[in-house]
Formats: structure tokens, C-alpha cells, sequence
């Protein structure tokens, strides 16, 4: 018989929750009543109402008040990208639409949430275990964001370096062992390789198209981008190595792609936004 995971009692977890799409006013705390969320009926428009600022006061400062939409603090709005820190084994969340970074215990159990006023739509999110950093890409601002695990700013990039070059559109981000930083930019073309403190090293740019996420394993890098064949390898020098996993109309192929992972076998996990389902490659 096989043990439960941690991974399994998260996703378990998740699944029961039921959180239906267009429905705002479902929330964790509609299934762990501690922690409290109010109803309105104008909740839409008190949503759009509220500004970048709003929110930024609102998650910052305990004593800010606005019309008490304290529920704007509990409900998930367009959530990106995931991690999980691997010491604590906590999870943590990119909130698209409400602009702040949610922390989960494993079994969804809602932890804190933090942001910045130069926080504007993440959607992909990496923390590091070794230097608790968090690291999280901004489609809003075209930047990257890195954090300290309670959600104290550091620094925000919003180019390639010495070379003027600014990010088209980043979106996956991971590290390797040697702390080093990789960001798929979709705008671009390119996957950008940083030092943990965000220092530009060099460009990926063969073979690539519509890039979506990035993920590191052993000496290769992968990448999952646009195209026939949707996952390419590289060498850390950006050397080109070959192509997996072929585009396809039916069920049996991938329609699109949208992000992935590699497990410790190598296997390939994608999620296919076309057929609604993840697909596993080995």
C-alpha cells in the first residue's frame, strides 16, 4: 500500500475545497470558519474599486480601514504560480488579481499573505530553501520581485543588465543548485539567467518560442515554449540538446501548455489548459 504523501494531503486538500471558477465570494475561510469573511452584495464593484495602493495599505497596515472589506484578504483571485518551502513546508501562492503572496500550510490551512506597492500581478513564484528568498515574477510591472520569506522587499529588476534590455513578458522562474536564478521571458523569446541577488549572466535565446515556464534538473535545463515539440533541454550554458513531448490535436498529445514540473525520475508533469487535465511523460 502506498504512504500518503505530503503533496497528496495538499492536493487532496485543495480538491475538497470546491473553489468554483467566477465565483469570488468562495474563500478558505468558507471551510475553516476562524477565519471570518464578509458578504456583500456589491462585492464586484467594491473589487474594482479598490486600487494597487488600497490593497498594498490593506495587507500592510493592520490599523488601514476601507468600507471593512477585510474578505478581499481571504479569497484566492486568479491564483498563479506555486512553490514550497521545502524547511517550513509551507506553500506559497501568486495572487494575480489581488497582488499579494499567499502562504498555506499543506493541508490549506491559511497562513498570512504579504505584497508591495510595486507588487502588481505575479504569476510565477520561486522560494528558496537555502537562502529563504522568494522570488516572483510580475507580469504587471514586466519585473522581477525578490523577498525575504516574511515578505520584506529587497530588490525589483526590470531589464538584462548593463545592456538596456527590458523583460517582454516573465513568466516561469526557477533556481539550481548554485543559487542561480532562470526567468522565462514569454515576451522575449529567451530564458535569462540571474545570481541569487539578480545580477544579469547571460541569455538563452536558441531554439525558443513563446517560452511559458522553466525548471532545472541535475546539469539540464528545461523549458516548456510554444511550437510542434513544447519542452526543449539546454545545458546551464544555454546550449541547445534536443526537443520532448509533441503538440497534438487528440486527448493522447498536448494541446497547451501551460506550466510543468520534472520529478526525481525524470518524468514530465504538464498542465494542458486545452484538454483541462495534466499530462505525465516519461
Amino acid at each position: 500500500r502506498r504512504t500518503r504523501s505530503p503533496e497528496d494531503t495538499f492536493t487532496r486538500s485543495l480538491c475538497q475545497l470546491n473553489i468554483r471558477e467566477n465565483d469570488p465570494l468562495r474563500s478558505i475561510s468558507d471551510f475553516y470558519p476562524k477565519f471570518p469573511v464578509l458578504r456583500s452584495s456589491s462585492f464586484e464593484e467594491e473589487q474594482t474599486a479598490l486600487t494597487l495602493e488600497q490593497k498594498y495599505k490593506q495587507l500592510s497596515d493592520p490599523t488601514y480601514k476601507s468600507c471593512s472589506k477585510s474578505y478581499t484578504l481571504r479569497s484566492l483571485q486568479g491564483p498563479r504560480g506555486i512553490s514550497i518551502h521545502d524547511p517550513t513546508d509551507q506553500v506559497y501562492i501568486a495572487d494575480y488579481d489581488n497582488h499579494c503572496i499567499r502562504v498555506f500550510e499543506r493541508d490549506g490551512r491559511y497562513i498570512r499573505e504579504f505584497t508591495h506597492n510595486r507588487l502588481a500581478h505575479p504569476v510565477g513564484i520561486y522560494v528558496s530553501s537555502s537562502l529563504d528568498r522568494v522570488y516572483i515574477t510580475l507580469s504587471g510591472r514586466q519585473a522581477v520581485h525578490c523577498y525575504k520569506l516574511e515578505g520584506t522587499f529587497i530588490k525589483e529588476i526590470t531589464n538584462y543588465g548593463t545592456n538596456g534590455l527590458r523583460f517582454g513578458n516573465p513568466i516561469g522562474i526557477t533556481m539550481d543548485d548554485d543559487d542561480r536564478a532562470y526567468v522565462c521571458d514569454q515576451g522575449r523569446d529567451c530564458v535569462g539567467v540571474f545570481t541569487k541577488n539578480l545580477v544579469f549572466i547571460s541569455l538563452f535565446t536558441s531554439q525558443l518560442s513563446d517560452p511559458r515556464d522553466v525548471r532545472v534538473l541535475g546539469s539540464e535545463v528545461a523549458v516548456l515554449h510554444g511550437g510542434e515539440y513544447c519542452v526543449s533541454y539546454f545545458n546551464k550554458r544555454g546550449v541547445f540538446l534536443r526537443r520532448v513531448v509533441k503538440k497534438g490535436n487528440n486527448k493522447q498529445k498536448i494541446g497547451n501548455p501551460s506550466f510543468f514540473c520534472l520529478d526525481s525520475d525524470n518524468n514530465i508533469l504538464i498542465t494542458d489548459s486545452k484538454h483541462n487535465c495534466i499530462k505525465i511523460y516519461r
